[in-house]
């Protein structure tokens, strides 16, 4: 995975020093229409075509019948601060 190569390649890069890492967690409330709004403009969907896009939503959608109306998707961030050298 991407993020865990550049945590690593920080702080072998000699370019920074004193390094923090906080990790969030954050619940969002969502109902099936908004999810569906809010996952429809995450830049790997927008880039998509046409027809992925249509596949994709199919799929998506056969899965979020079988959610409840209102559901809860857990979150997490993780925020990496140091100081320039």
């Amino acid at each position: 995975m991407r993020k865990r190569a550049l945590e690593a390649e920080l702080p072998g890069s000699g370019l920074f020093e004193d390094f923090t890492k906080k990790t969030y967690t954050k619940k969002v409330g969502y109902t099936k229409k908004e999810y569906r709004d809010f996952v429809s403009t995450l830049s790997w969907i927008i880039s998509l075509t046409e027809d992925q896009k249509k596949g994709f939503f199919l799929e998506f959608d056969a899965l979020l019948e079988k959610q409840e109306e209102n559901f809860t998707v857990p979150y997490i961030y993780t925020l990496v601060m140091s100081k320039k050298k």
